[in-house]
């Protein structure tokens, strides 16, 4: 029920890719597709992180329930 528990899913969910497609790691294009899904995931975990700060920043909340309450007062923000 907030983006915390959300960003936690989505951490195991990447978490899962890695061990999945590395499963086979004996074969050398399995050690790099490893590699890339692992940084592709690091890398939309930064984004994903950076939003979730910039809603808590603007909303003062990470409830769903809080943050779209306030949907129409943060549509007019802009970050500096």
């Amino acid at each position: 029920n907030n983006f915390l528990q959300l960003f936690l899913g989505w951490e195991a969910v990447g978490l899962v890719s890695y061990l999945l497609i590395g499963f086979w790691y004996t074969r050398p294009t399995a050690i790099f597709a490893n590699m890339k899904a692992f940084l592709v995931n690091r890398v939309g975990d930064f984004g994903f992180i950076l939003g979730i700060g910039l809603l808590l920043a603007a909303s003062g909340s990470m409830q769903y329930t809080d943050v779209f309450a306030q949907a129409g007062k943060l549509a007019g923000k802009t970050v500096p």
